[in-house]
């Protein structure tokens, strides 16, 4: 894990779905009211990662060829965004 990677996990009702195959399209809804969310490109990758548990922000920085230690700040925007439409949970410190 990444020091200081946010401690967030998604929300237990929501939907996602993978856009076709190749595409790098995600779609992400809270359940049941939405809004239905298009993440393509980075928000994807940052999606998929999260989704797949501890260590996603050591992933997403692997991916995007970029120090590890700084990810976590350059993220806050997009989780706050995540936070907002109700598709992840704080996990605490």
């Amino acid at each position: 894990m990444v020091r200081g990677e946010p401690r967030v996990r998604c929300a237990r009702d929501i939907a996602s779905v993978p856009g076709p195959e190749g595409s790098g399209v995600a779609y992400v809804a809270a359940l049941p009211d939405g809004p239905i969310l298009v993440l393509s490109g980075s928000a994807q990758v940052i999606w998929t990662e999260l989704r797949a548990g501890p260590g996603w922000a050591g992933r997403v920085a692997e991916a995007f060829d970029v120090a590890p230690e700084s990810i976590c700040a350059e993220l806050e925007d997009f989780l706050s965004a995540l936070r907002r439409a109700r598709l992840i949970i704080d996990l605490g410190t």
